[in-house]
């Protein structure tokens, strides 16, 4: 008994698992939900959904970078670190004191009150003018136009209210309750995905799909921050936070770092999602939903593959601060090495039987074909790569984000137009600038960086991230021609 209480105890507070039980909602919606939208929704409606769903998910931009900043800082603080610092080498950290300190780290929380409601307010109405004018066409063909502008209005007021709320992850993230966050984003997510089916079966409606989906993301804002109050209370924490006011030195120290990482995720994200509205301008809704839809099962892969490293993130930023790189080091690479080959295994087996799984979970949707998916595939594979090592790279608060992402942004643009000119369909020139601009820059530059600054082993290292997903796509290739 006592081993099976210490079980559930562990699996309870495990930041890996509750982030793997959060993506399982993620995949919840692909293979329940999605399924539903394209038997109940007509095809007008599910392409706007899909795009109206890029949308929705933008807060990712809105945050300017801050978001991980905030985490990162208020890791460090809880770590013992007085200031906000910027680690050019191993060397230079100087932090002795392995206690929280407590009235920097609310100094830190409270400067998000300020960051985050400017930032909701600036990008909700962004957000509404691009929504406005890249949305017209696909609304304009919905057969009542008039409930595809609530929809949009419905996304932008939570857009808002999910931006102001991020300070309370943030929060949690930064000393190391991540458990706390994915369980509570799971749970909630979980039951707004079944709840949204049962409404699509029984009413049809995309009005209805739209509140339940926002409704269920202000719900986790609200869960969240009952546990960012409870922590307080219970960790009498309160005289810490009534005494600490934004500061405008913390705002000043973080900018350098936050806008660096914004643009990364700007040229990386941001235009990938962009290409989308972009698509929805000149191509068909059938290839429309069979481009966002193969994006779409790329970020769920993504997302659930991250969770191994990326939920490590705030205890490394810790580990980071108290200079235990043996640590660290292992931890980079046994969760990379998870990273990369349970997203190139996954990609593949969708890649190679996608006809008999959707056939199977009833999903009336075709992928692109093999070799566009391939192409893909690989695209994502470099950049998960590149990302790796710019996260490890950036615990110092080193940021290259605005390189890395920026010079590939830019490739991915220029070899997207050289694509367009050469008469390549749309989806061919996106996918194949996509790949191409990984491979260019993205992939080796972060990894350079991040060998210099903690001086790893290249042939250890690669030998468990790099070497297992070249055979599973080679095996995947020779699969496909085989079988073909």
């Amino acid at each position: 008994m006592a081993f099976i209480r210490k079980f559930i105890i562990s699996t309870w507070n495990s930041a890996t698992i509750t982030s793997w039980f959060n993506f399982s909602s993620t995949i919840l919606s692909g293979i329940l939900l999605l399924p539903l939208a394209s038997k109940y929704l007509s095809i007008e409606e599910l392409s706007f959904w899909l795009l109206l769903s890029i949308f929705s998910n933008l807060n990712q931009l809105a945050d300017f970078g801050f978001n991980s900043s905030f985490v990162r800082s208020i890791a460090h603080a809880y770590g013992g670190e007085s200031s906000i610092l910027i680690y050019r080498n191993k060397a230079s950290i100087r932090n002795n004191n392995l206690k929280p300190n407590w009235e920097f780290l609310f100094k830190i929380f409270s400067t998000t009150n300020f960051i985050y409601f400017f930032l909701a307010i600036l990008f909700s109405l962004l957000i509404g003018l691009i929504g406005f004018y890249g949305l017209q066409k696909s609304i304009n063909l919905l057969t009542d136009p008039m409930q595809g502008w609530i929809c949009l209005l419905v996304v932008i007021s939570s857009l808002f209210m999910k931006i102001f709320g991020n300070k309370y992850q943030i929060f949690l993230e930064g000393i190391n309750l991540v458990s706390v966050v994915q369980r509570n984003k799971g749970l909630i997510n979980s039951i707004t995905i079944i709840l949204a089916s049962i409404s699509l079966i029984t009413q049809s409606s995309l009005l209805n799909l739209v509140i339940l989906q926002q409704f269920g993301a202000l719900l986790i804002i609200f869960s969240l921050y009952l546990k960012t109050k409870s922590y307080i209370r219970l960790n009498s924490l309160s005289h810490y936070k009534k005494a600490s006011v934004s500061d405008k030195k913390i705002i000043y120290s973080l900018f350098p770092i936050a806008w660096r990482t914004w643009i990364g995720v700007l040229m990386s994200y941001g235009l990938l999602q962009f290409s989308g509205i972009i698509l929805a301008q000149y191509e068909t809704s059938a290839l429309i939903v069979a481009y966002l839809f193969s994006i779409k099962i790329f970020e769920i892969l993504k997302g659930f593959s991250n969770v191994p490293f990326y939920s490590q993130i705030p205890k490394m930023n810790i580990l980071f601060i108290k200079k235990e790189f043996q640590k660290l080091n292992s931890i980079f690479k046994l969760r990379g090495s998870m990273t990369t080959i349970i997203f190139t295994l996954s990609a593949m087996i969708i890649g190679l039987f996608n006809v008999y799984l959707f056939n199977y979970f009833d999903i009336n949707i075709e992928l692109l074909n093999f070799d566009l998916w391939l192409v893909l595939s690989l695209a994502f594979l470099l950049e998960r790569y590149g990302a790796l090592h710019i996260q490890f790279l950036t615990l110092s608060n080193n940021i290259i984000w605005h390189i890395a992402n920026g010079i590939t942004g830019l490739l991915y643009v220029l070899l997207f137009i050289i694509f367009n000119k050469l008469d390549y369909e749309l989806v061919e020139s996106i996918s194949f600038s996509f790949f191409l601009a990984n491979l260019l820059f993205y992939f080796w530059y972060p990894a350079i960086k991040s060998y210099r600054f903690y001086k790893l082993n290249f042939i250890k290292l690669e030998l468990f991230v790099s070497f297992p997903p070249i055979l599973i796509i080679l095996l995947s290739i020779f699969l496909n021609f085989y079988f073909d």
